[in-house]
C-alpha cells in the first residue's frame, strides 16, 4: 500500500515539473542582441510572446533593468498590451503592471522606450517577467558603438615646450593619449619648417616615448595623431610645437668702427642663421650694446697711439658659444717741436725711399704714426698715415701740407710744390690689421739724387728704402745743443782766464 501511493506521489511530481518547464519556457524574448550609437537617443522595442495556453502561465508583471550608464528618456515608454497597464520607473528599471494580465497566454505583447548609451562596449538588459507561478529572467546583449575620437593626447615631460633651441641633434619625445574605449596607435610626425616630412613613426604602446636622432640644424615642427579601437581619429590633440636645432657656434667679425686719440669703438658682427642670439656679447675690456646681429663695444680713457686688443665672446640661443679677437689702435698723438713746417712729434717712424724706387712703383705697409720720405727733382716731401678707419685712410702729405681721405682701391695724383702739376700717384691697395699697403709712383720721369749727408739712417738695400729712427734723430739734435752749451761755456772760461791774468799783472807793476 505504501509502495503504491509513493509511486503516486511521484508521478505528480512528475507531471507538475512538466507543468511549470512547459509554463517557463513558453516564453519567447525578442531581440536577443541590440546595436546602438554612442550618446544617441533610440528606441528599444521588447516583444514577448507568450505561446503557453494555461491559464496560469498569463504575465502580469515585466521589470526591464538598463546598465547605469544608460539614460531612460522620460515618457516614452509604450506597450501594446492595453492601457488598463501601471507603469513606473527609477533610473534603471522600468516596470509594467497589471494583475489581470499583461501578456495573455497565445498572445505576443511589445513594449516600448527610449534610452540613450553614454559608454560605448557590450552591455546587458535584464527581463524578468512573472505569472502565477513565478518568475523568468533573460539577458539581450546590447552593442553600443563608439563613435567619439581619443579625446586627450598630450605631449609628457621632458617632451620640449614650443620655442625651444637645442644644442643637441637629438630630439625626445614623450606622449599619451586617452580615449573611453581603447586606443589603438598612436603617430608622431617630425616636419621641416617648410613642410616637408622629415621623420615619423607609429606605435601601440600608450603612452609612449620615441627618440629622433641624427638631426641637422634647423627648424622642426611636430605634432601627434591617434585613433581608437573603433577607428575613431583625433587628429589635432597635441597641437604644433615648434623646436630649432643649433649645434653650431656664432661666427664673429670685428671691425674698428671708429677711434679718438683716448678711445675706441669697435663693430661686432654675428652671423648666426639658426636659433639666433639670445643676449648680448661679452668683452675682455670696454662696454658692450646693442642686440641681436649687431653689438658694439665702446672703450674710453685710452691713451693716444696705442694698440689694444678685443676679445669678445658671442652666445647663441641655444647655447653655442663663439669667440674671436682683434687688436685695433688708438689715433696718433699731436703736438710736439717744429722742424722745417713739419711736426716731428706726429711720427713714429720714417722711411726714406730712392727718386729711383718712386719712379718704378713703391709699395710699402704703414701703421698709423708711420711715413715715408721720397725725393722729387731733390725735394724732400713726406706720405704718413694719420688714421685708419676700417677701409678708409686719412693720409698728410708735405713738404707743402695736405690731407686726403682715401678708400681700398682708390688712386689719387697730388701737386706736391703747387706748380700746379701732379707729382705723384698714390694707390690704396689694402687694409689688413691696421697696416695700410700704399703704393706712391711719381708721374713724370725724374733723376736720381742723393740723400742728405749727416742723417744717421738704416738702409734696405732690396727696397732701396731707408728707415729713420725719429728717437735717433732727437738724439742727434740733443747732442748738438750740449756740444754748443760747452763751447760757450769753454768761450767764457777762457776768457776770464786772461782777465785774472792781466789783472794780477797790473797789481804787479
Amino acid at each position: 500500500m505504501a509502495r503504491k501511493e509513493g509511486s503516486k506521489f511521484l508521478i505528480f511530481v512528475i507531471f507538475l515539473s512538466i507543468i511549470t518547464l512547459a509554463i517557463i519556457t513558453a516564453e519567447i524574448i525578442t531581440p536577443t542582441n541590440i546595436y546602438l550609437t554612442e550618446d544617441t537617443s533610440a528606441q528599444i522595442n521588447i516583444t514577448i510572446n507568450l505561446t503557453e495556453t494555461n491559464g496560469n502561465a498569463n504575465i502580469t508583471a515585466i521589470n526591464i533593468t538598463l546598465p547605469t550608464n544608460f539614460t531612460f528618456t522620460s515618457n516614452t515608454n509604450k506597450t501594446t498590451a492595453g492601457a488598463t497597464n501601471t507603469f513606473s520607473n527609477t533610473s534603471t528599471v522600468l516596470t509594467w503592471n497589471n494583475t489581470a494580465g499583461l501578456v495573455f497566454n497565445v498572445t505576443r505583447q511589445d513594449f516600448l522606450f527610449n534610452v540613450t548609451a553614454g559608454t560605448p562596449g557590450t552591455w546587458n538588459i535584464t527581463i524578468i517577467t512573472q505569472n502565477a507561478s513565478g518568475i523568468n529572467q533573460t539577458n539581450i546583449t546590447i552593442t553600443v558603438n563608439d563613435t567619439t575620437a581619443p579625446h586627450s593626447l598630450e605631449f609628457l615631460s621632458p617632451t620640449n615646450t614650443s620655442g625651444t633651441n637645442l644644442s643637441t641633434n637629438n630630439m625626445s619625445i614623450n606622449i599619451s593619449a586617452s580615449d573611453n574605449l581603447a586606443i589603438d596607435k598612436i603617430r608622431v610626425y617630425l616636419y621641416y619648417s617648410n613642410g616637408t616630412l622629415a621623420n615619423n613613426t607609429n606605435t601601440t604602446t600608450n603612452p609612449t616615448s620615441i627618440l629622433f636622432s641624427g638631426l641637422n640644424d634647423g627648424t622642426y615642427h611636430i605634432n601627434a595623431t591617434t585613433n581608437d579601437t573603433s577607428g575613431n581619429q583625433n587628429l589635432t590633440g597635441t597641437g604644433t610645437r615648434i623646436i630649432t636645432v643649433d649645434t653650431t657656434a656664432p661666427t664673429i667679425t670685428l671691425t674698428r668702427n671708429s677711434g679718438t686719440q683716448n678711445s675706441l669703438t669697435v663693430g661686432i658682427s654675428v652671423g648666426e642663421n639658426n636659433s639666433g642670439m639670445g643676449s648680448s656679447c661679452t668683452t675682455n675690456r670696454g662696454t658692450t650694446s646693442g642686440s641681436g646681429n649687431t653689438q658694439t663695444v665702446t672703450e674710453n680713457a685710452l691713451s693716444c697711439t696705442n694698440q689694444y686688443t678685443y676679445t669678445v665672446t658671442c652666445t647663441d640661443r641655444a647655447g653655442n658659444s663663439g669667440t674671436t679677437s682683434a687688436t685695433y689702435s688708438t689715433d696718433a698723438c699731436s703736438g710736439g717741436y717744429s722742424s722745417g713746417g713739419i711736426t716731428t712729434s706726429e711720427w713714429k717712424k720714417t722711411y726714406i725711399v730712392s727718386e729711383i724706387a718712386t719712379t718704378e712703383g713703391y709699395t710699402k705697409g704703414l701703421s698709423v704714426s708711420e711715413r715715408i720720405k721720397i725725393y722729387i727733382k731733390g725735394e724732400e716731401h713726406y706720405v704718413g698715415i694719420k688714421k685708419i678707419d676700417g677701409e678708409k685712410i686719412t693720409l698728410k702729405i708735405e713738404s707743402t701740407p695736405q690731407e686726403a681721405v682715401m678708400s681700398v682701391g682708390e688712386i689719387k695724383n697730388f701737386d706736391l710744390n703747387n706748380d700746379k702739376k701732379n707729382d705723384i700717384s698714390i694707390t690704396v691697395k689694402e687694409v689688413v690689421n691696421e697696416i695700410v699697403s700704399i703704393e706712391i709712383k711719381t708721374i713724370e720721369e725724374i733723376t736720381n739724387e742723393n740723400i742728405n749727408e749727416g742723417t744717421s739712417v738704416e738702409k734696405n738695400e732690396s727696397s732701396e728704402e731707408i728707415i729713420i729712427n725719429e728717437a735717433e734723430k732727437n738724439y742727434w739734435w740733443i747732442i748738438a745743443i750740449i756740444l754748443i752749451i760747452a763751447a760757450i761755456t769753454g768761450y767764457f772760461l777762457r776768457n776770464r782766464s786772461k782777465r785774472k791774468k792781466r789783472q794780477k799783472k797790473n797789481n804787479s807793476k
